[in-house]
């Protein structure tokens, strides 16, 4: 079966569990995606994302990923695009409000870094949503 994150098959019907892992940032529309899927999950949800460019060099976490605020940024700038690798920066409060079944759930934020094979170290977080 052939298809697309903004068209998902109605005869997939629910899961119990989705996970979402590394895909909304370069997407046309990460909002509708997230939707999509996220309306698939009757009982959990897990949302992974990285955070911008360059901050993984710093100790702290970026000052976008400690917000409290739902926030979505577009990131391509006229000057540094040769730096650019995602289009969107979303935040963890904003995965929580999003979530279809936030109403019902309690959401749990981790930060973490990924360790990629001959690569960077890369600051990211995990929201895991639970229906309650």
């Amino acid at each position: 079966m052939r298809s697309s994150v903004y068209n998902l098959p109605a005869e997939l019907g629910t899961f119990n569990f989705a996970t979402i892992q590394n895909v909304l940032l370069p997407l046309r529309d990460p909002v509708e995606a997230f939707l999509k899927v996220a309306s698939q999950a009757t009982e959990t949800l897990v949302v992974s994302e990285v955070e911008p460019y360059g901050e993984s060099r710093k100790k702290t976490l970026p000052r976008w990923l400690s917000r409290k605020e739902p926030l979505l940024q577009f990131m391509p700038r006229a000057t540094g695009l040769a730096n650019q690798h995602t289009w969107w920066h979303l935040s963890p409060p904003l995965i929580v409000e999003l979530a279809p079944i936030a109403e019902s759930t309690k959401s749990k934020t981790r930060f973490h870094t990924l360790h990629f094979i001959n690569g960077p170290k890369v600051k990211g977080y995990t929201v895991v949503s639970e229906r309650e």
